[in-house]
């Protein structure tokens, strides 16, 4: 009798699931259908004959419920939100491909991802953005070949627009907390692209105690004690984040902040919740502030938006930079690496940001607005909610490269 009571509950168990999926693909349909019903200025572009849209996002699945809310159960690769800043306009473009597919064999996440890009700009793209896992499965040498491929398209990972809100975080963290060049600041994977860029600007502004912890280290975490504050650039399972570790690793007084920009997080919502409160916090970092964006069909999107720890007004750091690429002459573009993070790259994206109305996000946990205290310095800059933007001592952090 237990046995087919349990056998009972685990089939209403996986009706459950099949409802909650079936409700999910409706809910797709119904979003995707009327998102392309409204795009009323991409119909008037192709009845015009002109190209589509101007910035294709090209990014992989986060979550099986994002897979199936974007169609992607039947097909390979799927348009999913569409967005616009000013007369430039932007789309999600997804594959079928999760981060754990990609680390498992790149083979068709490559494939999939040369289908989305010949798709994005036979759709008029002017800039392709390889997001989240895409960055890294193609080689330095295979992403400067796409350019020759296709003359006239602006390749780039959005790793300047990451660097640059992370920084603004980063900075906004250390104005609060009131640190100095002896406080700890610890570093997670600072061998890697953001970590290196971090650990740099950090080291030119006079914080020298950083405590660097490798994935390729023995014990990453074994001289980490009485840090301040926690930058996490790297979410590998050697230097992932957990509750023991903060609680060892945390300053007996004032505790430890933790500045996540990783996707996945590197301190994921279940060990957070294991910190004890008050002596592990945490923010999201990355991610940009902007009331111009605007989704087509903004309810439906603020669905999926929500599952991302966004909203209709806070962008990615790496889509930020997409669609503000977008919106500038080609000529602005020529002769800059937007496949890495070098003066020429961040230092437009410094000016253009400002110029379209981008600035740092407010703080958030796991998508969760947090409210902030902040001491005002002479010559530091605010956005419109009073929140620190950059401090006078970090205004062009480009500068530093």
């Amino acid at each position: 009798m237990e046995i087919e009571k349990q056998i009972g509950q685990e089939d209403d168990e996986m009706k459950a699931v099949k409802a909650e999926f079936l409700m999910m693909r409706a809910g797709s349909d119904f979003y995707r259908a009327v998102s392309m019903l409204l795009d009323w200025r991409c119909h008037l572009r192709f009845f015009s004959g002109k190209l589509r849209y101007d910035a294709a996002c090209i990014t992989n699945l986060e979550t099986s419920a994002q897979k199936e809310f974007m169609g992607l159960h039947h097909r390979e690769v799927a348009n999913g939100l569409r967005f616009s800043l000013g007369s430039s306009l932007g789309r999600y473009v997804l594959i079928n491909q999760s981060a754990k597919d990609i680390d498992r064999d790149k083979t068709e996440a490559r494939i999939l991802s040369r289908r989305a890009i010949e798709g994005a700009v036979t759709n008029g793209a002017k800039v392709v953005l390889f997001a989240a896992s895409l960055k890294r499965i193609f080689s330095s040498e295979e992403l400067r070949e796409f350019r020759w491929e296709f003359p006239g398209v602006t390749f780039t990972l959005g790793d300047n627009g990451t660097v640059w809100s992370l920084l603004c975080e980063v900075f906004r963290a250390v104005e609060e907390l009131g640190l100095n060049s002896d406080s700890k600041i610890l570093i997670t994977g600072p061998n890697g692209l953001l970590g290196s860029v971090v650990r740099f600007i950090l080291e030119k502004h006079g914080y020298s105690n950083l405590i660097l912890a490798s994935a390729y280290g023995e014990n990453p975490f074994e001289q980490a004690v009485g840090v301040e504050l926690v930058i996490a650039c790297s979410h590998r399972d050697r230097v992932r984040l957990t509750a023991d570790v903060l609680k060892k690793i945390a300053h007996p007084i004032r505790g430890v902040l933790v500045i996540d920009p990783c996707r996945p997080a590197a301190l994921v919502e279940r060990e957070f919740l294991k910190c004890p409160p008050g002596v592990v916090k945490r923010r999201d970092a990355g991610n940009t502030y902007n009331p111009r964006i605007r989704y087509i069909f903004p309810l439906g999107a603020e669905v999926i938006l929500r599952q991302l720890g966004l909203s209709n007004s806070r962008l990615l750091g790496c889509f930020s930079e997409a669609i503000a690429l977008a919106g500038e002459k080609r000529g602005d573009l020529e002769g800059i690496d937007f496949l890495s993070v070098n003066c020429g790259a961040l230092g437009l994206i410094e000016r253009v940001f400002p110029q379209k109305g981008f600035e740092v996000s407010p703080p958030t946990n796991f998508g969760v607005l947090l409210p902030v205290k902040t001491k005002r310095a002479n010559g530091d800059q605010r956005n419109k909610a009073g929140l620190l933007l950059r401090p006078a001592f970090g205004n062009s952090f480009s500068a530093f490269l």
